[in-house]
């Protein structure tokens, strides 16, 4: 978790701060993810955790402070991706999201194996360019739903209303996945499923760990225990522990933190 050099970092972000109404929803946070490295971000609801990973993102621009992705070779990490337009579209474009309730996140009228391909034939069209054929688009989305644990001539062909929260969660880390992104937002990925559907997306992403670089929004130790290397652990807009997954559930130095290993699943 210490920025001592920056070969590695993926995505930086320093001194930021978010209020609402003149109240801080995040005050004054930093933290830097290293590539191939998984950052889960911890708190209970009214944290801040959400204001943070959007802004981290770029999808809400911050009062202060900075954020710097450093995804690609070309990218010099220096310019805040909120003052350099190609840095953000690079973010997104590089970026896959999994988001806490996944029939929302699915449109209702499209096949698994349509919602998966989307990305791929979308990204040709953002760019103005040819970008790949359906069929080829069509042939890596059945890669990324096999690999999420779907058989593609199964569940390819399912609409959201015929999935359970288990598999359409698993529909859209395909579609997250699908673009081979640099960097993975998992924001509260198992809040809106049952207990054996969140076992089955514990294993999905923790498959990932070391493999992609992830961000992982929680509100549970005992989860991030299982899918995160690092954490940060929020308390009313401000960062009270962080460390590796390890040395904070072991050695917590904040009352708070040691609230939430009380209540842990671990």
């Amino acid at each position: 978790m210490s920025d001592n050099g920056k070969s590695d970092a993926i995505l930086r972000v320093s001194h930021v701060t978010k209020c609402y109404r003149g109240v801080p929803a995040v005050r004054d946070v930093s933290f830097t993810l290293r590539r191939g490295r998984s950052l889960a971000v911890i708190g209970e609801s009214g944290s801040g955790k959400t204001t943070l990973t959007s802004i981290a993102l770029g999808l809400l621009r911050p009062d202060a402070g900075s954020v710097e992705y450093c995804g690609g070779a070309e990218d010099s990490g220096s310019t805040s991706i909120f003052e350099d337009p190609a840095a953000l579209l690079r973010l997104r474009r590089e970026s896959g999201i999994v988001h806490q309730d996944p029939f929302a996140s699915l449109d209702p009228r499209w096949s698994a194996l349509r919602s998966v391909a989307e990305p791929l034939l979308a990204r040709g069209r953002a760019q103005r360019a040819r970008g790949i054929s359906r069929t080829e688009a069509e042939r890596q989305a059945a890669q990324a739903l096999q690999s999420v644990g779907l058989d593609p001539r199964v569940y390819g062909v399912r609409l959201p209303m015929d999935l359970s929260g288990g598999q359409a969660q698993r529909v859209a880390i395909a579609r997250a996945l699908v673009v081979r992104p640099r960097l993975l937002l998992a924001d509260e990925p198992m809040s809106a499923l049952d207990v054996t559907a969140r076992l089955q997306i514990l294993d999905v992403l923790g498959a990932l760990r070391g493999k992609v670089a992830m961000l992982v929004v929680l509100h549970d130790l005992g989860v991030a225990q299982r899918l995160a290397d690092d954490v940060i652990v929020m308390h009313h807009g401000e960062v009270v522990e962080r460390g590796t997954v390890a040395r904070v559930l072991t050695h917590p130095h904040d009352p708070y933190t040691r609230r939430l290993i009380a209540a842990a699943t671990l």
